[in-house]
């Protein structure tokens, strides 16, 4: 399958998140499936992904994330917490980047009409 030029900079731009378009075009996504996705369905589907659990025998930091950042948009802050307290951090970042970088969308957009 080829992918048509004029789509080739907008999938590198989703790929890498170099870009505030980039990373809208991904985050926005993301968070509003977690805020869909019934938690229940995470933990059937998602297969453990682990390498330190399958390496060291023990999980690592990361394993809970997904599951928990799905559970604070559903407002089940416990159940979050137990999934991973992590969640929180992850959730207040990306919600951070999406804040400024949609910020520094309207306001160049704003420029560009001014002038």
């Amino acid at each position: 399958m080829t992918v048509s030029a004029e789509w080739r900079p907008l999938i590198h731009e989703a790929l890498t998140l170099g870009t505030p378009r980039g990373r809208l075009s991904v985050f926005i996504p993301v968070i509003v499936t977690l805020a869909l996705i019934p938690v229940a369905w995470l933990e059937r589907t998602l297969p453990p992904l682990s390498i330190c659990n399958a390496l060291l025998g023990s999980n690592c930091w990361s394993v809970g994330i997904t599951r928990g950042i799905s559970s604070i948009l559903k407002g089940q802050y416990a159940q979050a917490w137990h999934y991973n307290p992590l969640a929180y951090v992850a959730l207040i970042i990306m919600l951070g980047i999406v804040t400024f970088d949609a910020f520094g969308a309207v306001q160049t957009r704003f420029a560009r009409e001014k002038t």
